[in-house]
């Protein structure tokens, strides 16, 4: 078996012939992943990208020529809440959390504490490895697509409202106060489960960030981060005594709308909400 440095070097030339080619083109050399014979009419959208998105070894080298996209969003001018540094937390193994998760749809009219909260987004997608800048779920090249939108009901010491979580410092950056509980379960198609949460995050991507490197398989890596996320807050709401739930079925427009995000370079594609 060849390791992925030999790979790499086995098929380097090819690598060499498409920089040359987009030399001429003045655009990287982009084959299609599969030829027109084997992607026939008839597919549907989520079988044709994934047909397209395929890789072959002409296209494993190519790279946007972009810079970078910065690793986190930032509201400069919200008001900014700090939230607890405390992630210690004595909850049970992980082996009985996953043995015991299921998803709660029924909770109770009592709020979180804030350092529930400050752990659930913690677990979630928070940084554990300070030196190196890694988080608690995995991301393709460490790229970190994912920004996560706490709309907070019920939470001690925060008022109820729509808020960025800031990933970089640890704190919650203000979007907007109120009650949404109406409106997202309205959202959310009619499920009163997500106005009766505590607390709903709303885990959206900012896909740039990976297809500056991935291109189009990146939407396959940006999904995979987003399941990650949603396992660590089952996981983590699981040990603290809490209920979660996964809610894929909403109004993507409405919800883009409600947090001012375009829904192109920036969209939801999840909500999980968390109460007792």
């Amino acid at each position: 078996m060849l390791s992925r440095r030999n790979f790499l070097s086995k098929f380097g030339w090819l690598s060499l012939w498409g920089t040359i080619g987009g030399l001429f083109m003045d655009k990287w050399f982009m084959p299609q992943g599969v030829s027109a014979k084997s992607n026939p009419k008839g597919l549907d959208t989520a079988e044709k990208y994934h047909q397209e998105s395929k890789h072959s070894p002409l296209n494993i080298f190519t790279r946007i020529r972009e810079p970078q996209p910065p690793l986190f969003k930032k509201y400069p001018a919200s008001e900014k809440f700090k939230l607890p540094q405390d992630f210690k937390w004595t909850g049970i193994s992980v082996e009985e959390a996953i043995v015991k998760r299921r998803s709660k749809r029924n909770f109770a009219p009592k709020p979180l504490s804030l350092k529930e909260l400050s752990c659930l987004l913690h677990y979630a997608g928070g940084i554990t490895d300070t030196h190196r800048g890694l988080r608690a779920a995995p991301s393709a090249g460490a790229l970190y697509p994912i920004e996560i939108y706490p709309v907070i009901h019920r939470v001690e010491g925060i008022k109820p409202g729509i808020y960025h979580y800031s990933i970089e410092d640890h704190s919650l950056e203000l979007l907007k106060t109120g009650d949404y509980r109406q409106k997202l379960s309205e959202y959310c198609l009619g499920q009163e489960t997500a106005g009766r949460s505590a607390v709903a995050f709303i885990i959206t991507a900012i896909f740039a960030r990976t297809k500056w490197k991935y291109q189009h398989r990146a939407y396959r890596y940006v999904l995979i981060e987003a399941g990650g996320i949603g396992e660590n807050i089952y996981l983590s709401a699981e040990s603290m005594g809490l209920g979660a739930c996964a809610v894929g079925a909403f109004f993507d427009d409405q919800i883009n709308k409600e947090l001012e995000i375009d829904g192109l370079k920036e969209s939801a594609i999840l909500v999980m909400v968390v109460g007792r």
